[in-house]
């Protein structure tokens, strides 16, 4: 009978792998894009993702399924016709960031299962690149007595959006990842998975 790998070798493999990625992406990749043939050819998988049940649901999340109401009434960012679309997206970034990093557990009736963290607290690599106008604004993780790798992320990207997968995006997901599996008290897991909103503006 053949000896499942220990989990700390698997981890060693994973974070190489996820790294090869990265270095390969800053390498050879000196725009804001990546087309689907070089993602491929650079060891990463595209597919479709929609946040309502279906085959194309995420793999590794899944919605809150009860009542969330925070302590305070907040204004939600409406369309506004006279701004700019990058003012408008702004808008709703910051409202958005606003809401998750202010979020206390405290404040709901229910443990929402994640809370706000911000990122240099953590042991990831840069999460920026100021030549390529791209930064994660926030970062959240499960909470402690839950135990889990998985990370929820906004980042903000001065580029105008598409079907491709961006620069930013890709290298911020394989630092959280690299990151999460090279975490101690994280050491039962082999996979990081990573939720990101991305608000192209």
């Amino acid at each position: 009978m053949t000896k499942p790998p220990d989990p700390w070798t698997t981890r060693e493999s994973y974070r190489a792998a996820l790294r090869a990625i990265r270095d390969q992406i800053i390498t050879n990749l000196k725009t804001d894009q990546i087309d689907e043939p070089q993602a491929r050819q650079a060891g990463i998988q595209q597919h479709n993702l929609s946040l309502e049940e279906g085959p194309d649901a995420p793999l590794f999340f899944q919605p809150f399924q009860e009542k969330l109401t925070p302590a305070e009434e907040l204004d939600y960012p409406t369309y506004n016709p006279g701004w700019e679309d990058y003012q408008n997206i702004r808008a709703l970034h910051m409202h958005m960031q606003n809401c998750l990093a202010e979020a206390n557990q405290r404040d709901y009736p229910t443990p929402t299962g994640v809370t706000y963290k911000d990122w240099g607290d953590f042991n990831f690599d840069e999460l920026f690149e100021p030549d390529y106008f791209w930064h994660v604004s926030l970062t959240c993780r499960t909470r402690m007595d839950i135990n889990l790798p998985h990370m929820k992320c906004l980042l903000a990207n001065d580029i105008p959006g598409d079907d491709r997968l961006t620069r930013g995006e890709l290298i911020s997901i394989v630092n959280i990842m690299v990151g999460r599996l090279h975490t101690k008290h994280l050491r039962p897991h082999v996979l990081a998975p990573v939720i990101k909103c991305a608000f192209m503006y």
